[in-house]
Order: C-alpha cells, then structure tokens, then sequence
C-alpha cells in the first residue's frame, strides 16, 4: 500500500555534482535571455531592455495542492507530501531540468525535452504528445500546459472552462503558467494573454499591461512581474489578498502565486509573503537573506538559497508537505 504521506526528501543528498539547472545558469545565454532548448530558458528578450535573470532556478522546484517536489544534485527528482493519488510517487531515473506540481498530479521536463507525468490522470492531464521539443511545462489544477521551442503552446486535460480547447494557437510563447481554470502565456514583446477559466477575474490582463518578464497563475488569480521589480495581480485569492502585492513591493526578481499565498524575492536575497489562510501561517520564516527562487502552494512555500538548499513553510490540510521533513535540503551545488 501506498505511504500516503511520503517523505522522499533523502533522494535530496547533498554531494558535488551539480544540478543541470544549475549548470543552465551558468549558461551566459541564460542571463541575457537568449534561448537553449537544453535549458528551456526564454528564447529571446522580454523586451530587450529586460535582463532576464530568473527561470532556471525558478524552475527546480515546484509546489502543487498537497504535494512539493525538486530536482536534486544530480538531476532526479524527490517529490514529497500527500500521496493519495502517486503524486508524490516521482519519477525513477532519467535527467530533467524541470517541475510542475498540480492538485494530484505532478510532471517532469527531462533535458532531452520530453515530458514525464505521475500521479492522478483522469482528465488525462499529463497526456502530452509524445515529442523532444518541450521547453517548459505548468500544471494547473487539473489541466497542464506545455511551450515548445517554435514557440508554440499546448494543452491537456480539464476542459470545463475552455482551458484546453481556448489555447491559443501561437508562436511567440517565451513562458507559460497555469491555475485552477485558467491559463496564462508571455509573450516575445513582454505584454500576457490570458484565456479559460474567469468566474474571478483571473483571465482579465489589466488593460496597458506592458515590459512584463515573469507570470504566475494563482488558483483563481495572476501575477506578473515587471522589468523595474514591481508585480501587477488581478483576479482573487479567495478572499485572502493573495492577489494585491503589499503596497511599496520593489525590486522583486521572481515570484509564485498559490492558492491563498503568493511569493516574491528581492535583489537582496529577502523574501515577501501575502496572502492568509485560517489552517496554518502561511508567511515566510524570518531571516532569510538569500534567496534566489520560490514556490506556491496551496497553503505552503519554499525557497531555494544561494547555495542550493530549500527552506519549505506552511503546511496544508494534510500537514504533510512540511511537517517532519528537514527545513533545509539541498537542490544543487553552486560553483
């Protein structure tokens, strides 16, 4: 029988070999956004003005319903919390250089560009085609999202709200993110188009939204980061704020929009939280002064720090995405 509450944390050991999401960022290319489909960084500019300085990091972890998974030093992956359905089951071998995790489902980007999917499949939401030219990935709630490396977008599973079906047929893609009903995609020229799922107004890109370089889709709302280190979010956070940055929020360098929690981390290593939710706290632990990339969950977080290890914080209705497990592992080992 399944461990419903399965720790795979020891798969996270600490030794010198290093990550490929690491060594994508010590990839020039990653810094002035030139595309790699090793990488899957962003294919180009978001404008050119905009030093692209985020993703691959951003891209090691990933924090879903009940469920967080990583990519470990040696580019595997540990997935770890409520299992109830092989969400945090995880992979076995192969090398990947990224993660999503959705409500019961969790997926994987190998570095060969291929998709792997565990967990819940019912609407067939990690029911991707079966090609090399994936670049990233988003699962959303029950429904996943893929960009490929023409630029193109596709999509699977839960079609309720036009989710799936509504995708828009692009070629300009350079990021994708994924929420309960609906989806979002990044454009080259910086500007968001957002399509499925609106009942909250979480598919209503503010009108002149421009010069954007990072996005996040909350359960029912969106985050976008700009170029000067402000956020834009529209939507709701099921009445918890989650979607209005705290006034005066600057020189942020990446975010991540959960259920009622949403992250930000600034250029000196700090951490912003807002949000709230009635179960458990769901701010940051204080003190943390270098941080490089975030995670959301439902009502949980992590960081990764400069020197690769992962704070985890909150908890959710399962108490198992935190409780017990190390407050820090390492993700990769930097140079």
């Amino acid at each position: 029988m399944r461990n419903r509450y399965k720790r795979d944390l020891n798969r996270l050991v600490e030794h010198p070999r290093r990550t490929p999401v690491a060594r994508a960022l010590r990839n020039p290319g990653a810094l002035n956004g030139t595309f790699s489909a090793a990488s899957g960084l962003p294919r180009e500019p978001i404008p050119p003005s905009c030093i692209r300085a985020l993703p691959a990091n951003c891209w090691a972890i990933s924090a879903g319903d009940d469920v967080h998974v990583a990519i470990n030093p040696s580019g595997g992956v540990a997935a770890w919390g409520y299992n109830n359905r092989g969400q945090a089951d995880g992979p076995i071998g192969g090398t990947f250089i990224q993660v999503s995790a959705g409500r019961e489902h969790a997926m994987a980007l190998t570095a060969a560009g291929a998709i792997v999917g565990w967990g819940r499949d019912w609407e067939s939401q990690y029911a991707f085609p079966a090609t090399n030219d994936y670049v990233e990935i988003a699962a959303g709630d029950i429904h996943s999202i893929a960009r490929r490396s023409d630029g193109s977008i596709y999509s699977v599973g839960w079609d309720e709200q036009d989710q799936v079906l509504g995708t828009p047929v692009v070629s300009d893609a350079v990021q994708v993110s994924a929420g309960a009903e609906h989806s979002c995609y990044l454009k080259a020229d910086g500007t968001v188009v957002c399509w499925g799922g609106n009942r909250f107004g979480e598919s209503d890109v503010p009108s002149g939204l421009t010069d954007v370089k990072q996005i996040a889709c909350g359960y029912f709302f969106t985050l976008a980061l700009k170029c000067d280190g402000t956020v834009v979010g529209w939507g709701n956070g099921s009445g918890t704020g989650a979607e209005e940055p705290p006034p005066g929020l600057i020189d942020v360098i990446a975010i991540a929009a959960g259920d009622s929690v949403s992250i930000a981390v600034k250029s000196d290593g700090t951490v912003e939280t807002w949000g709230s939710n009635p179960f458990t706290d769901v701010s940051a632990p204080a003190g943390i002064t270098d941080a490089i990339a975030c995670a959301a969950g439902k009502q949980s977080g992590m960081v990764i720090h400069a020197d690769g290890s992962l704070t985890n914080w909150g908890g959710d209705y399962w108490a198992s995405v935190t409780a017990g497990s190390p407050s820090l592992v390492k993700v990769f080992e930097p140079v």
